[in-house]
């Protein structure tokens, strides 16, 4: 489905390359800093996975939430929408996020991109909506997710479809792998601060009883 780089909302932006040298740790804490200080109020977290694996360029959403579903690390943690065996795409994405409690869940969107020749490769990390298919001039899908997270599959120009199609899968393969490792490495994070303030308040409990 992918969106555009012109396409995404959000004052807060963290642009990242996946060729730089510890770009998972940097694209890690970048997520880890935009999920603290949103000011989203929630109970639960779901990471939206966008795409369709009969598009390779646009197979990273569905790549990405496969990898995360394995991780034992966040099991529990977070909840997984989109992956090759279920994606999430143009054709059910309204009924997906329909399934989703908005008040109380933060939505972080997760969808590849087509954008300028020197942002190809680069991660960017917003604080608020995606547009999904704004890469291939789709404007009939909804803006979705509270936080996104897009990565750039190759360039836009007049033929991304073609370019979608034309993308190699070691390339988003590649991608999926870093973002896969920086959004566990986040949620972990944010899970042991979450652990340690609960045990906190319960020995305050504890000291007043």
């Amino acid at each position: 489905m992918s969106t555009h780089e012109n396409a995404l909302y959000g004052i807060k932006r963290n642009l990242i390359s996946t060729k730089e040298k510890n770009c998972v740790k940097k694209i890690g804490e970048a997520l880890y800093r935009q999920i603290t200080e949103h000011k989203k109020v929630y109970e639960k977290i779901i990471i939206l996975c966008i795409g369709t694996d009969r598009c390779t360029g646009d197979s990273l959403g569905p790549l990405v939430g496969m990898m995360l579903s394995k991780r034992k690390a966040i099991k529990g943690k977070i909840q997984i929408m989109g992956t090759l065996n279920d994606p999430v795409h143009a054709k059910n994405l309204h009924e997906a996020v329909a399934k989703i409690d908005q008040e109380n869940t933060l939505v972080i969107a997760v969808d590849a991109m087509l954008s300028k020749a020197e942002n190809l490769g680069k991660v960017i990390i917003t604080n608020s909506s995606l547009i999904p298919g704004a890469g291939i001039d789709r404007t009939d899908l909804q803006a979705v997710g509270h936080i996104s997270i897009t990565a750039s599959v190759n360039i836009s120009g007049p033929m991304s479809s073609m370019m979608l199609m034309d993308t190699r899968l070691s390339f988003v393969f590649k991608i999926a792998e870093v973002l896969d490792k920086a959004i566990t490495q986040a949620i972990k994070e944010i899970s042991l601060e979450n652990t340690s303030t609960s045990k906190s308040y319960e020995k305050k409990l504890r000291k007043v009883e």
